[in-house]
């Protein structure tokens, strides 16, 4: 088993104050996988969180790109996660 690191931004921040949290993978996954994963975490750690589509609709960074759909997610990357954001 590997772990991933994602730090955490925005509203995320409201339900893990300290903005990281760790995942455990099996094997590399996709991001829609991975995202699944990271939304089952977040409510293991903190059970007010039930907002499946922000996680959902969030982008994942690693430390040089934003990561697209075919892109795989492994033990090796760092991650964030950005919500989406409102303004301008």
């Amino acid at each position: 088993m590997k772990q991933v690191e994602v730090r955490l931004f925005g509203a995320f921040r409201r339900y893990i104050p300290d903005g990281r949290i760790q995942i455990t993978l099996d094997e590399p996954c996709s991001i829609p996988v991975f995202k699944t994963a990271l939304f089952s975490q977040l409510q293991k750690l903190n059970p007010e969180f039930s907002d499946l589509n922000l996680v959902l609709e969030s982008a994942l960074a690693d430390e040089n790109i934003i990561l697209t759909e075919p892109s795989v997610i492994d033990a090796t990357r760092q991650l964030a996660l950005l919500p989406p954001v409102c303004g301008g």
